[in-house]
């Protein structure tokens, strides 16, 4: 009787991650057919940081543009200016206060922050997350969830209403929840040549954390 009992759960649990599986894939397929849609992208934002208690911790304004597969900026003006910007496969983190700029390679960084997974199409960098979709009226919501607990970012919800990005949430590793809304959101516009320009000013410090192959050299 114990062992017929044992069986019929393996069995269910069994029937039960197959279908969660299969919700996952779906969802997660979903997504990526929204965002391969998603060419340019450009819109002010407006973010909200709150404790895990729910506790507001900070206000924030600035402006995130987009043009795959490898730009993004993220400009932050209020209250402290601060500047993420991926070209051309880098990630450049640019700090005016400490007149200081670190550079990531783009797919280290993918691993850490789901946030760029709006950039990439190649389906491998999906394998460290988990997809989650929600629909409520004319809105999808995908939670995308890092694998990694050690991730910078541990969840990403995305906000879709018909298709254009309205809203976007995180938690991050000390499980604050940080909230943006895009209010004016413009999708698969041509973006200025200059929007993702920058030169590092003379006098800053340069932090690279690439990871740069060193050559083999053979002794004899």
């Amino acid at each position: 009787m114990l062992k017929n009992y044992i069986i019929s759960l393996c069995v269910v649990l069994s029937a039960i991650s197959t279908v969660l599986n299969a919700q996952e894939m779906s969802a997660r397929a979903a997504l990526q057919l929204r965002l391969s849609n998603l060419d340019t992208f450009q819109s002010t934002f407006i973010q909200d940081v709150s404790s895990v208690s729910g506790e507001l911790l900070q206000q924030a304004s600035g402006t995130l543009s987009i043009a795959k597969p490898t730009y993004l900026d993220w400009q932050v003006s209020e209250p402290d200016e601060t500047r993420l910007l991926s070209k051309d496969d880098v990630v450049y983190l640019i700090d005016p206060f400490l007149e200081q700029v670190s550079i990531f390679d783009l797919g280290k960084m993918i691993e850490n922050n789901p946030l760029l997974l709006l950039l990439s199409d190649d389906m491998s960098q999906w394998e460290n997350f988990t997809v989650i979709q929600q629909n409520q009226n004319n809105q999808k919501t995908f939670i995308v969830s890092a694998k990694s607990a050690s991730a910078m970012i541990q969840t990403l919800t995305l906000r879709f209403a018909n298709t254009v990005l309205v809203g976007m949430s995180f938690v991050d590793a000390q499980q604050q929840n940080s909230r943006f809304i895009f209010p004016d959101a413009k999708m698969n516009v041509t973006l200025p040549a200059e929007t993702f320009s920058y030169s590092v000013p003379d006098f800053y410090t340069i932090d690279d954390q690439r990871v740069i192959a060193v050559p083999t050299v053979n002794t004899p």
